[in-house]
């Protein structure tokens, strides 16, 4: 388990090396979702807090690159990246939705947090995206279809699964 622990800190520390910003990113966002879903699987605290703090990372280097993540030639990625970004939160929130009632007793600040952020992530991501694409009252109206469509799909996926977050999100969208 040491040598495994050094093998994962020493990986997250080399993708900023091999890797430009965007990319790191979507990198370290990916990898805290999958260890805080391993820490909640095997209820191992270490591995939940290391992901969580990966995860931190990849929202500080996001805020680090950001003036450089919005030029216009690579819209495509940094829209991906964005993506990429939203979607390990919410997984992330999903999973303490499903294994930490057990484990912190009705305690719901990691996964609230984590849906909040993941959420504000999406929708910047979507107004990110559609401004690059459109210009005016077209992008502000493709936005509003963007937030609709968000909020059904938000609401079917917490009426499917047995989330209380996305359904609270979709009825204040």
């Amino acid at each position: 388990e040491a040598f495994l622990a050094l093998g994962i800190i020493f990986g997250t520390l080399a993708i900023p090396l091999a890797l430009t910003g965007k990319w790191t990113i979507a990198a370290w966002a990916l990898e805290g979702a999958g260890l805080v879903w391993v820490g909640l699987r095997q209820s191992h605290l270490i591995s939940r807090v290391f992901g969580l703090v990966v995860q931190v990372a990849a929202i500080f280097a996001f805020g680090i690159h950001t003036e450089r993540l919005f030029d216009a030639p690579y819209i495509a990625a940094d829209t991906l990246s964005m993506a990429l970004l939203a979607g390990a939160l919410l997984f992330t929130s999903r999973q303490y939705a499903k294994h930490g009632a057990a484990l912190f007793e009705g305690k719901r600040p990691v996964e609230l947090l984590a849906f909040v952020v993941g959420a504000m992530f999406w929708i910047g991501c979507g107004a990110h995206f559609l401004n690059g694409q459109l210009v005016g009252a077209d992008a502000r109206h493709a936005f509003l279809v963007f937030a609709a469509a968000s909020a059904v799909f938000a609401n079917a996926v917490g009426v499917r699964l047995p989330w209380l977050a996305p359904r609270i999100a979709s009825q204040f969208l």
